[in-house]
């Protein structure tokens, strides 16, 4: 898939995240993004949280309304446990 970005004889190093819940469907990836660096910001381990998507996808129609949105916006984002 991605063969044409690299030479054959090229070392690749990859990361894996562990203790992230895994994702099972194919459409959620972005949704989680935007949980997992808004609670990277705010010196939140993504690891330690329990999302609800519902909630997160509010979040991100919420901030997108808002010209410029504040930090207290999104410190007050509520995302699940």
């Amino acid at each position: 898939m991605f063969g044409h970005l690299y030479e054959d004889d090229e070392m690749v190093e990859i990361a894996i995240e562990t203790g992230l819940r895994t994702q099972n469907d194919s459409w959620s990836c972005g949704l989680r993004a935007v949980a997992f660096i808004t609670h990277l910001l705010l010196g939140i381990n993504p690891a330690n949280y329990e999302y609800d998507l519902e909630k997160v996808g509010k979040f991100i129609m919420q901030i997108i309304k808002i010209d410029r949105p504040s930090r207290k916006v999104i410190v007050n984002g509520q995302f699940g446990q």
